[in-house]
C-alpha cells in the first residue's frame, strides 16, 4: 500500500466473533452452519443493514462492519445481542451461538473493499475480552453513545491488549440479553440514568412499580425512552369457535387504533402483536421482543346479546400487574367497553394525559353494531393481500356501508382495495380507472371523518400514484399527525418521501414504522432498497432487498428493485435472474408498466431505474 496515498477516515467499528466456535464445529459441523447461516439471513444483516452499517469481511466465526454513526454501531449491536438471545431462548447451552461483540471508534486505513489501522485493531480487541452475549466498547464509544442510546456504561477500567501500546478504557454495555454483572455498576451513573429517564418518560415513574423497577432498571434497559410504549396482545376468543376470531382480533386491533391517537405513547403495531396470537404469554419476554414496556392482554366472550371482556394491563419490565378490568354489557356497549378500556390503561400509562385530551380522541366512528362487525371481517380478509381475500373483503365493506352508509373507516378501507387493483391487478377495481376510483373513495372517507389518520393516508398514497407528490406528503404527514403510531401512513410516508426525491428522510420514516411495528411486513425491506438504491448505496440496498426476496418470495417490487441494483452494478447475470423472477410473478410486466407504478418526481430518476430495467433485459 502507498502510505502517502492512503485514503483515511474517522468510523465506528464494530467486531464480533462467535464464543465457543471451534467447539460448535466439532460437535456438528453441519449444524452449526446451517445455524449460522440463519442468524446471518434472519437477523445479523437486516439488523447491519437496518443500522446503515458496512459488512466489509467476514471470517469463519466472526465479521467486521463499520458504521459512519457511533450511534447506528451501537444500537446495531444491541438489536444483535437481543436478537440472538431470543433465538437461543429454547436451545440447549452447548449448541447455543454466542457472539462477542467489541465496538471503536478511531481512524482507519481504507484499502479497496477493506479497512486496517489501531481504529480496527482495538474493536477486535475488545471483542476478545467481551463475554459471551456481552458488548464491549472503547471510551470514545461511550462518550458519544451515552446520551444518546438509551444504554448503560459500566467501566471496567483499564487494560493493556497485544499490539497495542497504550492501555485501552474498556466499558460494558448494559442491556436486555446481556449476562448477569459481575462487579456492581456505581450508584452515580444510575442516579444521573434515572433521572434523564425521568425527564424522556415521565409517565413511566407509576407508584404502583416504582420500587419494583428501582432494583430493576439497574440491568434492564427500557424498552421505550422517548415515550411510555405498550403492545395490546390479540385477545382471546373464549366462543370455541374458529370463525369468530375476527370479532376478538378486531376489538384489540381497535383498542390499538385509539391508543395510537395519543401523540404521548408509542403503541406497537398489530401486525407485530398478531404473532402472539394463543400463545402462552410470559410478558416479560413478549415486552422485550417488541420493545414495549406494558403489555396488555384480554379476552371476549359472546354468549346471545350479551358480551363479556376482561383485559389485565402488566409491566413488561417487572411482570407486575397494573391494572385488571372485567367488563359484561349488552352487545351494544361495545363501544363504550373499547373508550373505557382506553382511558383506563391511559389513566395507568400516561397520567401525565389530562383528562380532556382522552376524551378529545374517543372514537369518532360508527355505532351501528352490524356495520362494525362486517367491517372488522373485511379487515380481517385483507389482510391476506390474496385474490380470494381482497374480493371477500370488498363485500364485507360493501355490506357494512349498506348497515351504515356514513362508515368512515369502511370507506377508506374500499379506496385500499382500489388502489391495491390498480398496483397489483387483483380485486374488483382494475386498470388506471382503480385510481381515480381510489382517490374518490378516499376523499369521501375524509368528508366522513375529517380525523381519520387511515383515509388521510389512504388518500396520500393515492396522490403519489397520481404525480402529485407535494399534496401526498401534505396529506401522509397530517396522517402522522392525527396517529403518530400509524404504521401504514408512516411507512407510505417513507415511499413517498423517496419517490420525491429526499431519499434520506425516506429511511428515516420508514424506520420510525419498523420500531413501531418490529415484527413488520417483508415489504418494508423493499421499500428500504429502493431508498437505498436512490443513494447509489447498493450494498445497503442488496441487503434489504435480499432479505424482502427470501420471505416475500413473490413480491414483483423485490425484484424490479433488485435488477436495477444489479444492473447499476453490472452484475447482468444476476440481474437477469432478478428479471426472470419478476416475469415468473407476473408474465406480461413490461418497461410501460414499471414507468406507471414507479411514480418518482424527478424525470432523471424514473429514468435511471427504467435504464437499469431495459439493462436487466425487461422488454419494452
Amino acid at each position: 500500500m502507498d502510505h502517502e496515498r492512503a485514503e483515511r477516515k474517522l468510523t465506528a467499528i464494530l467486531a464480533a466473533d462467535i464464543a465457543g466456535y471451534s467447539r460448535l464445529m466439532g460437535a456438528d459441523e453441519e449444524g452449526t452452519l446451517a445455524r449460522l447461516k440463519d442468524c446471518r439471513r434472519a437477523l445479523i444483516d437486516p439488523k447491519i443493514a437496518e443500522h446503515r452499517g458496512r459488512l466489509v469481511k467476514t471470517t469463519g466465526d466472526g465479521l467486521l462492519v463499520e458504521f459512519a454513526s457511533v450511534v447506528d454501531a451501537v444500537r446495531c449491536a444491541i438489536d444483535i445481542q437481543q436478537g440472538m438471545a431470543a433465538r437461543n431462548a429454547e436451545i440447549p447451552a452447548g449448541q447455543r451461538i454466542e457472539f462477542r461483540i467489541g465496538i471503536n471508534v478511531g481512524d482507519i486505513i481504507i484499502d479497496g473493499d477493506d479497512i486496517y489501522g489501531d481504529g480496527v485493531n482495538v474493536a477486535a480487541r475488545l471483542e476478545q475480552l467481551a463475554e459471551p452475549g456481552g458488548i464491549l466498547a472503547s471510551r470514545a464509544v461511550r462518550d458519544q453513545a451515552r446520551d444518546r442510546v438509551a444504554v448503560a456504561f459500566e467501566d471496567l477500567g483499564e487494560r493493556q491488549v497485544k499490539n497495542i501500546a497504550r492501555p485501552i478504557k474498556v466499558h460494558r454495555l448494559r442491556f436486555d440479553g446481556a449476562p448477569p454483572p459481575k462487579p456492581a455498576m456505581p450508584e452515580g451513573p444510575i442516579g444521573k440514568r434515572r433521572r434523564w429517564l425521568g425527564a424522556a418518560a415521565a409517565a413511566l415513574a407509576l407508584v404502583a412499580v416504582a420500587a419494583a423497577a428501582a432494583g430493576f432498571y439497574r440491568f434492564r434497559q427500557p424498552p421505550a425512552v422517548d415515550r411510555p410504549s405498550i403492545a395490546v396482545l390479540p385477545f382471546a376468543n373464549l366462543d370455541g369457535n374458529p370463525q369468530d376470531d375476527y370479532f376478538s382480533n378486531g376489538l384489540s386491533a381497535d383498542i390499538i387504533t385509539e391508543l395510537a391517537r395519543f401523540p404521548a405513547l408509542i403503541v406497537i403495531a398489530r401486525n407485530s402483536t398478531a404473532r402472539f396470537k394463543g400463545q402462552a404469554n410470559n410478558v416479560q419476554e413478549i415486552g422485550r421482543q417488541l420493545g414495549a414496556a406494558h403489555v396488555l392482554e384480554g379476552s371476549v366472550q359472546r354468549s346471545g346479546e350479551r358480551i363479556r371482556v376482561t383485559a389485565q394491563l402488566s409491566d413488561a419490565i417487572t411482570g407486575a400487574s397494573l391494572w385488571a378490568e372485567r367488563y359484561d354489557r349488552p352487545m351494544g356497549d361495545v363501544f363504550a367497553i373499547q373508550d373505557d378500556l382506553v382511558a383506563g390503561i391511559v389513566g395507568v400509562v400516561a397520567k401525565q394525559l389530562r383528562q380532556e385530551e382522552i376524551e378529545a380522541v374517543k372514537r369518532q366512528t360508527t355505532s351501528n353494531l352490524t356495520a362494525y362487525d362486517l367491517f372488522l371481517r373485511g379487515r380481517a380478509a385483507i389482510e391476506t393481500q390474496t385474490p380470494a381475500g381482497v374480493d371477500a373483503a370488498y363485500g364485507y365493506f360493501q355490506r357494512a356501508l349498506a348497515a351504515d352508509p356514513n362508515y368512515a373507516e369502511a370507506t377508506a378501507y374500499l379506496a385500499r382495495i382500489a388502489l391495491i387493483g390498480f398496483t397489483q391487478q387483483i380485486g374488483p377495481f382494475r386498470g388506471p380507472t382503480a385510481l381515480d376510483r381510489a382517490a374518490e373513495l378516499a376523499k369521501k372517507s375524509i368528508r366522513l371523518n375529517e380525523n381519520s389518520a387511515i383515509a388521510h393516508a389512504m388518500l396520500g398514497y393515492v396522490l403519489l400514484f397520481q404525480h402529485r407528490h407535494d399534496e401526498a406528503l401534505d396529506a401522509l404527514k397530517l396522517a402522522v399527525r392525527i396517529n403518530p403510531n400509524d404504521e401504514f401512513a408512516l411507512i407510505r410516508l417513507g415511499e413517498t418521501l423517496t419517490y420525491s426525491g429526499r431519499p434520506e428522510e425516506g429511511l428515516e420514516a420508514i424506520r420510525k414504522s419498523m420500531r413501531i411495528d418490529p415484527f413488520h411486513s417483508p415489504h418494508a425491506y423493499a421499500d428500504m432498497g429502493r431508498s437505498h438504491l436512490m443513494l447509489r448505496q447498493y450494498d445497503l440496498a442488496l441487503d434489504m432487498l435480499k432479505v424482502c426476496t427470501t420471505h416475500a418470495p413473490d413480491f414483483r417490487a423485490c425484484y424490479d428493485l433488485l435488477a436495477v441494483a444489479y444492473a447499476e452494478m453490472d452484475r447482468g447475470g444476476e440481474a437477469q435472474q432478478a428479471i426472470a423472477e419478476l416475469r415468473r410473478i407476473e408474465p406480461g410486466f413490461r418497461l410501460a408498466d414499471a414507468a406507471q407504478i414507479m411514480p418518482f418526481k424527478n424525470q432523471p430518476d424514473l429514468d435511471r431505474f427504467l435504464a437499469g430495467l431495459r439493462k436487466a433485459g425487461l422488454p419494452a
